[in-house]
């Protein structure tokens, strides 16, 4: 009989939620990832470092999440006047080009009789990232923008302004604890403003953290001139760090012994989910991979902090 999970690693990374989409349009979610990468991806450049069966297992629980809060829960709020419209529902827009699919566009019947209409967005925390967010729950740019576009659209298409970030949290500290954040679009600074926080165990958490959309829309610009001339942006994101012993000393010993194994290109870490992170290295001329010098410093200072390490 074969290995199920040999099987399942053929499947899974061969078949990718973004293979299924139509292609003429940039993805509101991937608006930071540098141009460089979603221009190789436009021009269907092979990948060098293609999503992985754990990358892809990762993000299919992610889906999964999703999917079971919707199904499961959700859509049974109802019955407190709280109402699903839509899952997946499509939004967009024109110069430049983009789109984007809702987790959920949701209704919340108000004490006067109106209602309010919000959307909602969910993500995952899992580690240590999630015992941090639990602490200080503040959402990324990357997911402020897109939850930030998607409002734009709806508010200029008169539906809505208002969003709800809900996290769902999956660390051996805090699984299954939830933090909602609160958010607006506001038309006259062109920007989306997360104003608070709440926690599954009642506490709330205020957030005065803005970021501005104008410049999200213009990345796209400069990317479709980029595409009509047929020139490769330039890289925005350092992929590898020079090593020296001042720069070993602030990394975490996790990372560290990573480093010395040399499993870890050391740089920003928005490129170490790049699928082009070796073609990256390679056009800015920087091997992709540690030296043995490199490494040696690394072993050197991860056997300082644990003088019986064997690495």
């Amino acid at each position: 009989m074969k290995n199920l999970i040999e099987v399942m690693k053929a499947v899974v990374t061969e078949t990718d939620r973004v293979n299924f989409r139509d292609r003429r349009a940039h993805y509101a979610s991937g608006n930071l990832t540098c141009l460089r990468d979603q221009y190789w991806a436009w021009k269907k450049e092979p990948e060098t470092n293609p999503t992985d069966f754990l990358g892809a297992m990762k993000m299919m629980v992610g889906n999964a999440v999703e999917n079971g809060l919707v199904t499961t829960v959700l859509s049974k709020l109802h019955f407190v006047g709280w109402h699903i419209i839509g899952t997946q529902v499509p939004v967009g827009g024109s110069n430049p080009n983009w789109d984007g699919y809702l987790d959920a566009l949701m209704a919340r019947k108000k004490e006067d009789g109106t209602w309010d209409k919000f959307v909602l967005e969910i993500k995952t925390k899992s580690g240590f990232g999630a015992d941090l967010f639990w602490q200080k729950p503040e959402p990324s740019p990357e997911y402020m923008t897109q939850l930030g576009l998607y409002l734009r659209d709806l508010y200029h298409k008169g539906v809505t302004d208002h969003g709800l970030f809900l996290y769902l949290l999956l660390s051996d500290n805090h699984f299954g604890n939830i933090v909602t954040i609160n958010s607006q679009y506001d038309p006259k600074s062109d920007s989306v403003i997360c104003t608070s926080a709440d926690r599954s165990d009642g506490t709330s958490y205020t957030l005065e953290t803005t970021l501005c959309l104008t410049g999200a829309l213009e990345r796209w610009r400069v990317l479709d001139k980029h595409l009509a001339n047929n020139t490769v942006p330039a890289g925005e994101y350092q992929y590898k760090y020079p090593l020296t012993q001042e720069v070993l000393r602030e990394v975490s010993d996790p990372k560290l012994k990573k480093i010395a194994e040399g499993t870890l290109i050391f740089g920003d870490w928005q490129p170490a989910y790049s699928r082009y992170k070796n073609k990256q290295l390679l056009v800015d001329g920087v091997v992709p991979e540690r030296t043995e010098e490199e490494r040696n410093l690394a072993r050197a200072e991860y056997r300082r902090r644990h003088p019986r390490s064997k690495i």
